[in-house]
């Protein structure tokens, strides 16, 4: 669907009646919006909580509206780049196989079934392993899965820990066993799209007057079929870079033969509000991701050694995955080929990520994390972190999108690989927890204050430790955008970006899930959420006691959505009320928060 018709679709939807919608908005806000809530209405009257989602919805509505990057964007740091961005977004594509909720309730006897439980017996051990985070060998759910019984021990983990994360599957019996179980599932009950954010933002960006390419090591046939027709693919060969249209399939030469790339590739299991796994209930729809390496199909892969080629020095081997159709996938921008029995890794050089650089004016990079710059075999973390200082170099803005931690990690590899050199971030407010709770990481956190200030004070501490100048945290209530002694103009960018980005992301999920979705997308009410609402008053009443500040504070804030830093070297903070729609059955929501993360970087024109 060309550009048109998709602003189209948004102007409709914005032209909606909703008075009904508001007014359940207004009587949830009321009637559990707590003491934060109340203590508004008794200052300040009813009225004007009745004016204040008018207000928010008048502007939700206009940004819905207006579209297209011409419109909304303003020239970044003066480079003119009106009307065409470039952008280029990596490291992350994979092929999501995505299970239906009705599978979920086949997932309860088949795990019980190889564990060798009974049902409640299966309950009872994985509601215990849920309560302490813990996998079967002590480590955490968060990050891996061992056995089926850690299968369904997730779920039911981030039923009460959203948004849920993305474990790897740790061995290659369980991916074996999950293997069997997709391969048992009736017609319907499992899709494949395309998942990863750099892959998938890059084609919604290029859907929206922006010059969008996205790179990834590996780019399957199964990942090239469902791209759109424009975005673009960047190709690493030697002593060039290439631009690929993304449906043009990745391939290599082995022993005379020209052989298509590995898939990348993840299993999701999706669930709707209310869906009752064994007697635990989720309280929102979500979808639990488990990750597993590259993949050759249907034949092993034709080597069985690695040499990894560092920019600078002698190359080095490294392990091979066990499984023998597995191969390895490495953050970064890297060349790869196959020569006789050995995969060969080369990073790119200075003097290429450079031009990588020069190309584009944002540099998006998904899927980094603390455990991405921790020593690891061979150099690679090494290797990296100097990309991102090449990449640092130029005038591209560039922008991380974060992924969580697990306990046993430190935050100190990634403060001392970024810190400084990145101006701007993205994460969810869960792994926004994770990451500031680390052992190396104290944050003096106000107990006595909302949840979502205290999300603000982890944001505020995480900036400031990365030596950030924006950071972007998109949660299910609030997304809280901290700009460094932020102008008025900009935050009132920054709060049009994120609100316009919203109905582009909805749209965007949709589309991958639905063949039928305008007709769905019509029927959507432009209606930001309830909490999102009981969240920015507890924010601004927060804010003012901390400030010691009057009553204009807080006004000032609901109104307009941003209050500005406090001295010359603060943040200002932008807490924008959510909009998601109650979707249609079986609407996958993988990426959402990271893809509207980097669709609002672009058009805030940061």
């Amino acid at each position: 669907m060309i550009l048109s018709d998709k602003l189209r679709i948004l102007r409709l939807i914005s032209e909606q009646p909703f008075e009904e919608q508001e007014a359940e908005v207004l009587r949830r806000l009321c009637q559990e919006g707590g003491l934060y809530t109340e203590r508004m209405i008794e200052r300040l009257g009813l009225s004007q909580i009745v004016l204040l989602l008018s207000q928010w919805h008048a502007c939700f509505r206009k940004s819905l509206s207006r579209g297209g990057i011409t419109s909304l964007s303003a020239p970044p740091r003066g480079r003119g780049l009106e009307p065409r961005p470039t952008v280029l977004c990596a490291f992350t594509s994979v092929l999501d196989r995505v299970v239906d909720q009705a599978a979920l309730d086949q997932l309860f006897p088949w795990a019980a079934g190889l564990m060798g439980l009974s049902p409640d017996e299966l309950l009872e051990r994985a509601a215990r392993h849920a309560m302490s985070g813990r996998n079967s060998q002590g480590g955490s759910l968060s990050a891996v899965v061992h056995d089926p019984l850690d299968v369904v021990a997730a779920l039911l983990y981030f039923f009460h820990h959203p948004p849920a994360l993305k474990p790897v599957i740790g061995n290659l019996t369980l991916r074996h066993q999950l293997e069997a179980f997709l391969a048992e599932l009736p017609p319907g009950q499992l899709r494949q799209v395309l998942g990863g954010a750099s892959a998938v933002a890059a084609d919604i960006l290029a859907e929206l007057e922006v010059e969008a390419r996205f790179y990834t090591l590996y780019h399957s046939p199964a990942q090239a079929q469902r791209h759109g027709p424009l975005a673009r693919r960047l190709d690493l060969e030697p002593g060039q870079i290439t631009y690929r249209p993304a449906q043009r399939v990745g391939t290599y030469d082995a022993a005379s033969l020209t052989l298509a790339h590995p898939t990348a590739s993840s299993i999701a299991f999706v669930y709707q509000e209310g869906f009752t796994l064994g007697n635990v209930q989720a309280p929102q729809a979500d979808g639990v991701i488990f990750r597993r390496a590259p993949q050759s199909k249907n034949e092993e892969r034709p080597w069985d050694r690695i040499r990894l080629h560092p920019a600078r020095g002698q190359a080095v081997a490294l392990s091979a995955p066990d499984a023998e159709d597995e191969w390895l996938w490495l953050p970064g921008f890297v060349r790869w080929w196959v020569e006789g029995s050995t995969l060969h890794l080369a990073f790119a050089d200075e003097e290429t990520v450079r031009r990588i650089a020069a190309d584009h004016h944002y540099l998006i990079l998904s899927g980094l994390s603390p455990a991405t710059f921790a020593p690891r075999e061979g150099g690679a973390a090494k290797e990296l972190a100097a990309q991102m200082c090449s990449l640092a170099e130029g005038e591209a803005t560039l922008h991380l999108e974060l992924g969580g931690a697990v306990p046993e990690e430190t935050i100190a590899p990634l403060a001392e690989a970024i810190g400084g050199m990145v101006p701007s971030a993205g994460i969810n407010d869960n792994e926004l927890a994770l990451l500031t709770s680390l052992s190396d990481f104290w944050v003096p956190i106000s107990l006595n204050r909302s949840a979502v200030f205290q999300r603000y004070q982890r944001a505020v501490a995480l900036t400031q430790r990365l030596g950030l100048q924006r950071l972007y945290v998109h949660g299910n209530d609030v997304d809280l955008i901290l700009r460094q002694n932020g102008s008025p103009e900009a935050m009132r960018r920054e709060i049009q970006a994120d609100l316009f980005a919203k109905g582009v992301v909805v749209l965007a999920i949709l589309q991958r899930s639905l063949e039928d979705w305008p007709s769905h997308a019509i029927q959507l009410a432009p209606v930001l959420l309830w909490k999102g609402f009981q969240a920015l008053i507890a924010f601004a009443w927060d804010l003012v006691d901390q400030r010691g500040r009057d009553e204009t504070l807080f006004k000032g804030l609901v109104e307009s959505g941003y209050a500005l830093a406090d001295s010359p070297e603060g943040y200002a903070v932008a807490v924008v009320p959510v909009m998601w729609p109650t979707l249609p059955p079986g609407v996958y929501p993988g990426g959402a928060g990271d893809i509207c993360s980097s669709v609002s970087l672009v058009y805030a024109g940061f």
